[in-house]
């Protein structure tokens, strides 16, 4: 009688266990799910999701990645900087829409693209450099350093080397690319070589876009 007992014990026990384990593995299933859908697809802006998903991919273009932190890091800049402006010429300040977002997922396609460029061919910004190019924005807009670094933080809600590093790095980097991609000195040209060189870029099999936005009206 009590090795039957012992016998059906064990066999509660390891029923329980392994209904455990399954249930377990449904919520790890349940929250990933829910993780890749709040990342991919619904391009969360939660703590949580923008915490936990900041090294995720969401491109590559060749060896260059793109993560979810640099992304919703360009959103939030292009989102401060939009409604800046709206506020500055006394209009309403405009909602988030996909074609939004999407915009600041194409310009992060477009710094990827170029910066392989820059390292297949071995453009480098230096440190010295864009502190020069810095102290330029100083002098170009007849202001001050406190003064640039308040607009800066008003207008795109970063921080001088956050706008530096995300925003000034990657303007001078694809200048000094551009200037290899056309013999013209036109800013404009330059700015048309580069979205060629992009768009051939990006249209090659080696890249990978895996933020899904709705599909635009026609």
């Amino acid at each position: 009688m009590n090795a039957e007992l012992s016998s059906t014990s064990q066999q509660e026990q390891r029923t329980r266990k392994a209904l455990v384990a399954l249930a377990s593995m449904t919520l790890v299933a349940v929250a990933s799910a829910w993780f890749v859908h709040s990342v991919y697809f619904k391009r969360s802006d939660s703590r949580v999701v923008r915490t936990l998903g900041a090294g995720l991919p969401v491109a590559r273009v060749g060896a260059e990645t793109v993560t979810y932190g640099e992304f919703v890091h360009s959103r939030d800049a292009l989102k401060a900087y939009l409604a800046a402006s709206a506020v500055a010429q006394g209009q309403k300040t405009p909602s988030l829409t996909p074609e939004i977002e999407e915009g600041a997922y194409r310009r992060l396609l477009r710094e990827a693209a170029v910066a392989e460029s820059a390292r297949a061919k071995g453009i480098v910004v230096s440190d010295d450099a864009l502190q020069q190019a810095y102290d330029g924005l100083i002098a170009t807009t007849s202001s001050t350093s406190d003064a640039l670094a308040s607009y800066i933080t008003a207008t795109f809600h970063l921080s001088v080397d956050e706008f530096r590093t995300r925003m000034l790095r990657p303007q001078l980097l694809e200048e000094r690319v551009a200037a290899t991609l056309t013999s013209s000195t036109s800013t404009r040209q330059r700015n048309l070589a580069v979205i060629a060189y992009v768009d051939e870029r990006l249209a090659k099999p080696d890249v990978r876009m895996y933020v899904k936005f709705p599909p635009r009206d026609p």
